[in-house]
C-alpha cells in the first residue's frame, strides 16, 4: 500500500549517493526545511529542486541510522516555541552546498507562533531510505543543537552519569580537575583534608561556661595550658556555640578550642553515616 505522507530522494540526492559510492566522499547532509505546499498537499517528485513553498529551515538537530534497517536513516529537526505562525504540509532535506536530498509530504499541521497564546516546540522527524546510509554523514554546529525530552530521558541519568561502582562504593575525587573521580570501597584509604580552625580564650576565676566566637561546638576538641580535655568527662557540649568544663579552671588558664583536629584517625563509617544524616537520607 503506498504511503499517505511518502517522502523521497531526489535525482540529485541518488546522484550524491552515486557520487559517494564511486569516489569515497561523503554526503554531507545538514539541514531540514519545511513549507506549506502554496496551502495545498503536495506530491513529492524526484525531479524537484526545491520546495513548493518554504517557509523554514533549520540545522539537523540529530542524524542516525534505524536500529531496525541499516539502510533507513532517520532525521530530526526541532522547530522552536517562539517559531510560528505557518502550516506545515511538506518537508525537504538538504546537504551542504543547498541541494535537496529528499523531499516529503507532510501532514497538515499548523505551527502556532507565541503571539497567538499558545505554543511549544516542535519535533519532526522523517525516515529516508537511501540503499547506502554508511556514506551519509550529518555536519553540525553543536552551538545549535537542542536536546530533546526523548533525549535527555535516554542519556541524562544516573547510570549515564556515574556509571560504573559495587553496592556500598562511594566517589573519591582523585584530582582536583572536574570529573577525576573514581569508585572507593569503605575498607580503602582514603586521605581527607579538613581545615582546622582554633580559638583561644583565657578563663576568668570560677569560669566553667565558655562561649565559642570562631569555632562551633561541631567536632571540637579542648585543651587547657596545653592538655587535651576528654569529653564527656572534664567537659560537656551545652549548645552550638557554649562548653561546659565540669571543674572550676584557675584564672588566667590558656583554652585552646580547635575544631576538626585530626589528633584522632577518621572513621570512615561514621563519617558515611553523618555524610547520609546531613543528607536527610538516614
Amino acid at each position: 500500500m503506498a504511503s499517505i505522507y511518502p517522502i523521497c530522494i531526489t535525482r540529485a540526492g541518488l546522484a550524491l549517493i552515486t557520487a559517494a559510492e564511486m569516489n569515497g566522499v561523503r554526503v554531507n547532509l545538514t539541514h531540514i526545511a519545511v513549507g506549506d505546499g502554496n496551502g495545498l498537499p503536495t506530491d513529492p517528485k524526484e525531479t524537484q529542486q526545491a520546495l513548493v513553498r518554504e517557509i523554514y529551515r533549520q540545522q539537523i538537530n540529530s542524524l542516525a541510522i534505524s536500529k531496525s534497517d541499516p539502510t533507513i536513516i532517520m532525521a530530526e529537526m526541532v522547530i522552536p516555541a517562539e517559531v510560528g505562525g505557518f502550516a506545515i504540509r511538506e518537508l525537504g532535506i538538504f546537504d551542504q552546498a543547498g541541494t535537496l536530498f529528499a523531499v516529503g509530504r507532510f501532514p497538515d499541521t499548523y505551527k502556532p507562533a507565541a503571539a497567538q497564546g499558545s505554543t511549544s516546540e516542535m519535533i519532526i522527524r522523517c525516515a529516508v531510505k537511501t540503499g547506502n546510509a554508511s556514506v551519509i554523514d550529518l555536519v553540525i554546529d553543536a552551538s545549535i543543537v537542542i536536546a530533546t525530552r526523548d533525549w535527555v530521558l535516554a542519556h541524562a541519568n544516573t547510570a549515564k552519569i556515574l556509571p560504573g561502582g559495587l553496592t556500598g562504593q562511594m566517589l573519591a575525587k582523585t584530582s582536583n580537575a572536574d570529573g577525576h573521580v573514581e569508585w572507593k570501597s569503605l575498607g580503602d584509604t582514603l586521605n581527607i583534608a579538613v581545615d582546622v580552625i582554633e580559638e583561644t580564650q583565657f578563663a576568668a576565676a570560677e569560669q566553667t561556661v565558655f562561649t565559642l566566637s570562631v569555632c562551633s561546638t561541631d567536632g571540637v576538641a579542648v585543651y587547657v595550658n596545653g592538655s587535651r580535655l576528654h569529653r564527656n568527662h572534664d567537659y560537656i557540649i551545652l549548645n552550638q556555640t557554649q562548653v561546659q568544663v565540669q571543674s572550676p579552671i584557675q584564672a588566667g588558664a590558656k583554652l585552646l578550642f580547635a575544631q576538626n583536629e585530626p589528633n584522632e584517625p577518621l572513621d570512615l563509617h561514621r563519617l558515611v553515616i553523618g555524610c547520609s544524616y546531613f543528607l536527610g537520607q538516614v
